[in-house]
């Protein structure tokens, strides 16, 4: 039997994408106590930005294509919540 291969016949780690959003008011580093978590795990990259001074790269980043059009689907008022003001369309 032959194992699938990825498209481009590539083979390596599998990757985790994850977009969070919210309001962070977490300090860094992270109080190990009261997150109960020894920290960012390695390997891990994590990074904070603001609507203020990142607005073009989170819109043009996160906030088009599959998932986005997905969570719009699925509920548009928490992608309406979180994604940037858009103009309204008539």
């Amino acid at each position: 039997m032959v194992s699938p291969t990825p498209a481009g016949g590539r083979r390596g780690s599998p990757v985790l994408f994850l977009v969070v959003y919210g309001l962070t008011d977490v300090p860094q580093p992270v109080h190990a106590l009261a997150y109960r978590t020894n920290g960012v795990p390695n390997g891990v990259d994590v990074h904070s930005f603001s609507r203020t001074d990142h607005e073009q790269y989170l819109t043009e980043s996160f906030e088009e294509g599959h998932a986005w059009d997905s969570l719009l689907a699925r509920d548009v008022e928490l992608a309406q919540s979180v994604g940037a003001p858009r103009p309204s369309r008539r």
